[in-house]
């Protein structure tokens, strides 16, 4: 499935991305990789499962900054182009993952 090898690619560059694997360090990286998953196909216009904690508060708990939140979509943004996703179609799943 797209979503799923997505993840896998997005999170292979965001855990290596110096600016912010710190983040992921000592975590559950497949873990926050399957809430990731779900969350995402509901964003993106999936069917609504997303039963986690709101992203926001989760975000603001780890100390994620707006600069720290715009590598993160750099990383969506790298994974989705290197599978050969069109311009615009990354620019708007970038758009709809903005807070």
């Amino acid at each position: 499935e797209g979503i799923n090898h997505f993840m896998e690619r997005f999170f292979d560059i965001v855990v290596v991305d110096n600016r912010i694997k710190g983040f992921f360090q000592g975590k559950d990286v497949k873990t926050i990789r399957e809430g990731a998953r779900v969350y995402f196909t509901e964003a993106l216009g999936g069917p609504k499962i997303y039963k986690g904690r709101d992203l926001a508060e989760i975000h603001k708990a780890v100390g994620v900054t707006d600069y720290d939140f715009d590598c993160f979509l750099a990383g969506m943004e790298k994974a989705l182009s290197g599978l050969g996703i069109e311009d615009e179609t990354i620019d708007e799943v970038i758009v709809t993952m903005e807070p």
